[in-house]
């Protein structure tokens, strides 16, 4: 069980392309000291601050063509890698993460570059900025204020995460129960009750929903259930982008923007 929840909290392999680090040069690059190591954030443009967070396995650089489409309509705009997944200064090496080293990261870089004006999050980024906006469970300590929050591509709750993995990166749903153990354990918490769709009811910002009817990832229902909770959200849906390219997509990028330079209700 013990290897198990070591292979499920170790990011995996995406390899550093030359795109990612093009696509970084030209932005301010910023270290910020997180829980005895660094965190890498860059930063584009001038105005309000929104930040953006990443998914599991994911980078900055996966957020600077989201980043800079913001920028250019007067926000200043950072992205950062979360632990164990920078752009450049730990490649070749296999590191650790976690949902709350997560969590505990975005408050760290909301804390050192705001106020935040918004923060917009892929997948487990999404998930991090619920917990930390609605202060969820032990996540008190790390509420962040913010006007308005992006949820790109979000799961539902700690069990989507736990099948994820199961099935796209280890021996399938045979090992769903040892694992999900295995990591309340580790982390002492319950998977059923880290649920985006209970946090979110706390949560009083302005909420744009965008997920991909394709998703093979975190199911378009899980959005829905999301979206059921709390009267404020409102869901975008993209087809044909799935879980990562939705980063690209041109729609969704106007979306966002639209929604960030509307008046906060």
């Amino acid at each position: 069980m013990e290897e198990l929840v070591k292979e499920f909290c170790t990011p995996p392999p995406f390899p550093i392309t030359d795109n990612d680090r093009k696509i970084l040069n030209d932005a301010e690059r910023i270290e910020i000291e997180f829980e005895g190591g660094i965190l890498d954030a860059y930063c584009w443009g001038k105005g309000k601050t929104v930040i953006l967070t990443h998914g599991w396995g994911s980078r900055a650089s996966h957020l600077a063509f989201l980043a800079k489409h913001i920028s250019v309509s007067g926000f200043r705009v950072i992205a950062f890698d979360s632990p164990a997944h920078s752009s450049h200064r730990t490649e070749g090496v296999k590191g650790q993460s976690n949902m709350f080293e997560f969590c505990r990261a975005l408050y760290t870089v909301v804390k050192n570059v705001g106020p935040a004006y918004a923060i917009a999050g892929h997948s487990l980024g999404a998930a991090a900025t619920v917990f930390n906006v609605s202060g969820f469970s032990r996540l008190a300590d790390y509420k962040i204020n913010v006007d308005k929050i992006v949820l790109i591509s979000s799961f539902l709750d700690g069990n989507s995460i736990v099948r994820n993995f199961c099935v796209h990166y280890s021996k399938g749903l045979s090992i769903f129960d040892e694992l999900k153990r295995g990591l309340e354990t580790e982390f002492d918490f319950s998977a059923d009750r880290y649920s985006v769709a209970e946090a979110i009811k706390n949560i009083h910002a302005d909420i744009l929903l965008v997920h991909d009817e394709d998703d093979d990832v975190f199911p378009f229902e899980e959005a829905l259930k999301i979206k059921a909770a709390n009267p404020k959200v409102k869901l975008f849906t993209t087809r044909g982008s799935g879980h990562y390219k939705i980063l690209l997509n041109r729609n969704m990028l106007v979306q966002v923007k639209n929604f960030l330079n509307e008046a906060h209700n």
